[in-house]
């Protein structure tokens, strides 16, 4: 953690950085937005739909199609109670979207994952670099 000044004299000995760090502080922002919103006007079951695709793009460069994941965690991160976590993963096991194991969810199509997202995160993966 920097300190302000350290942090100042860092970005002004490394002006190269500035645009990345910019960046990257734009999508936090953007991603904070996106979530406040998704939390207030989307189904849980969307909510599910959304976070799952963002796992699998936790590295940006790169989709992951197994995601180390536990019930609690999504049930924590959507807000959904276990009830109703386990009935929307169900749901995405029935439809083969997804298969879980312990501690792991595996996208089996991530097509259909996707035609059930919010459209704003699938624009926002597809837009990571601008």
């Amino acid at each position: 953690m920097f300190e302000h000044e350290t942090f100042v004299q860092f970005i002004d000995s490394h002006p190269e950085i500035f645009p990345t760090i910019v960046l990257a502080h734009r999508k936090t922002v953007d991603f904070l937005l996106f979530d406040c919103a998704n939390q207030c006007f989307s189904s849980g079951l969307i909510r599910c739909f959304n976070y799952l695709y963002s796992r699998c793009f936790d590295d940006p460069n790169h989709f992951c199609p197994i995601l180390n994941i536990t019930q609690v965690q999504i049930m924590k991160s959507v807000g959904l109670n276990k009830t109703n976590t386990i009935k929307v993963l169900n749901r995405l096991k029935q439809e083969q979207i997804i298969e879980t194991k312990r501690n792991q969810i595996h996208i089996l199509d991530l097509e259909k994952l996707m035609t059930n997202c919010s459209p704003e995160i699938i624009l926002s993966y597809f837009t990571q670099e601008q």
